[in-house]
């Protein structure tokens, strides 16, 4: 939550070390270190309108579904900001997870895995075994998950584990309640890539509250008016209601790691060629 139209968080840097110590001796100080992550919110909106025939001959119908619409639209472009943002004005000026993996090496830097080609169809069991042990232990906690496309995950994770044997009949009718590759949940997302193509990162895994901030200004505002003027025309004159739906929010990925050292969120990448 912000309480302002600023928050910086801190970010832990490096924690405490044990030491052994004699009887009556000093004991050895360690240090925590810590920096700044700053969040600031930016303003989202969506405006439409409807008329006062549709929406008396709805009663609460129409309305209702113009809201869920609105929330809608607002958690899917949380979620493309929040993996695909490039840092322009149409993410709000927000850089994502894939986009920030994408500056590292795949092949050098160890927590973004090459595969082993260019189609999805090419990677391997040994690539996202090669993910996981790319991940460092501090991010191996409850919670880590992989995140990719529905069309990813039945494509290439599952048709992976199937052909791995061991299958019992009767999960590959019923599926199972929460899917989960190589011992951990995966989480689908509409904003991932759900067709292949070269160079592409169509799946991310990690412990992802230790390598971003989602910061909230308040909830979603949902307001009516029949007096606005909604596109330069006017709702009073044309029998119209106009719906203005905001919210503010930010989102940092502070933590994806380096050319030399993982991150708390590592990546598979497909091949150039």
């Amino acid at each position: 939550p912000m309480s302002s139209d600023t928050k910086t968080e801190p970010r832990q840097l490096a924690g405490l070390t044990a030491y052994f110590t004699a009887e009556n001796a000093a004991i050895t100080e360690s240090t925590m270190s810590f920096d700044n992550v700053t969040l600031v919110a930016r303003k989202l909106a969506v405006i439409t309108r409807m008329s006062n025939e549709l929406s008396a001959d709805n009663v609460l119908g129409l309305a209702d579904r113009l809201i869920g619409e609105i929330a809608y639209s607002f958690a899917y472009k949380e979620d493309d900001c929040a993996f695909n943002g490039t840092g322009t004005s149409t993410y709000g000026g927000i850089t994502g997870l894939r986009s920030r993996l994408d500056e590292l090496t795949a092949g050098t830097a160890p927590g973004l895995t090459l595969g082993s080609g260019n189609q999805w169809s090419e990677l391997t069991l040994a690539d996202f075994n090669k993910v996981i042990g790319s991940l460092p232990d501090y991010a191996d906690l409850p919670g880590a998950a992989w995140i990719c496309h529905k069309t990813f995950e039945h494509q290439v994770m599952q048709k992976l584990a199937y052909a791995a044997g061991g299958v019992q009949a009767s999960e590959i009718v019923n599926g199972i309640r929460r899917n989960t590759f190589l011992g951990y949940p995966v989480i689908t997302s509409a904003v991932f890539p759900k067709t292949e193509a070269n160079s592409q990162i169509p799946v991310v895994f990690g412990g992802f509250r230790l390598g971003a901030m989602f910061g909230a200004r308040g909830g979603e505002s949902i307001a009516f008016s029949t007096e606005a003027t909604v596109g330069g025309q006017s709702m009073w004159e044309r029998d119209q209601i106009g719906v203005r739906g905001t919210e503010r929010f930010d989102i940092v990925v502070h933590d994806y790691g380096t050319n030399t050292d993982a991150g708390p969120i590592v990546g598979l990448k497909t091949a150039a060629s």
